[in-house]
């Protein structure tokens, strides 16, 4: 099997970028600039993929700065654990809120800083998905996108409905001393036809649902993707936005 993907992060209506997410090893951001990987193609027979987003936090410090150094650790980390399972990556987790507290008190500037993580680990027997915040991962299942992620903001818990989205109580960093981790394996592994999103909340809170079903149930088009993205600027979003899109191939597709 191989794995299609095409990941873009944009400025959206802000004129800088606290978003960011890394594709296995490689990290992609910019401070000022869209950020796209184009379309792409990588075959599960070379061992595990690691796929995530990471949304520096609003209103604090170098949000940016987390949200780029949480993804390359976590490249760093999970790649090699070899053949993981989900308390390893729990502990990779840990280990990079407590690294990013560490950053805040050793460099005054950065300070307070922190980000949300999702993400998927791959491999062709099996994988994870993770998260810290509220970013999202979806999975596309006969057609229809199902929210694996849960956000852990405020509104989430009971008697807080009326709460703002983006009021967290977990994230990497922030000068918070304990989070919330979600890891879990995925139900039955990947298979052809499947489909994965992982997005920040610039762009999840202003999604057409419907769109992105279709765009992710054929072969991904990137000029569609981008038409997609860059509306949610349109509809209401005043956030950067990103996303990442996967779709699971048969081996002889290409």
């Amino acid at each position: 099997m191989k794995i299609e993907y095409y990941g873009r992060s944009m400025c959206g209506a802000r004129s800088g970028n606290e978003d960011a997410f890394t594709i296995d090893r490689t990290v992609w951001s910019h401070d000022t600039d869209d950020v796209s990987t184009g379309l792409a193609l990588t075959d599960f027979a070379t061992g595990w993929h690691l796929f995530a987003v990471a949304d520096g936090m609003g209103g604090h410090a170098a949000g940016e700065v987390a949200a780029r150094l949480a993804l390359a650790w976590l490249g760093e980390r999970c790649l090699d654990l070899g053949d993981p399972d989900a308390g390893e990556l729990q502990d990779v987790l840990q280990g990079i809120h407590r690294d990013l507290l560490k950053q805040g008190r050793l460099d005054r500037q950065l300070r307070g800083m922190g980000c949300t993580l999702t993400g998927i680990l791959l491999h062709q027997d099996g994988g994870f998905w993770f998260n810290v915040g509220d970013s999202r991962v979806y999975r596309l299942q006969s057609g229809g996108l199902c929210q694996l992620s849960t956000d852990h903001s405020l509104r989430m818990l009971p008697g807080m409905q009326d709460a703002p989205q983006n009021q967290l109580y977990s994230c990497l960093g922030g000068g918070v001393r304990e989070i919330t981790i979600d890891v879990q394996a995925l139900d039955g592994g990947p298979a052809p036809g499947q489909g994965f999103l992982l997005t920040s909340d610039g762009y999840h809170e202003f999604m057409d649902t419907e769109v992105m079903e279709k765009l992710l149930s054929a072969s991904l088009d990137a000029v569609a993707l981008d038409k997609e993205l860059r509306a949610a600027t349109r509809r209401g979003s005043h956030d950067n936005i990103t996303a990442l899109a996967l779709r699971i191939l048969p081996g002889e597709e290409t």
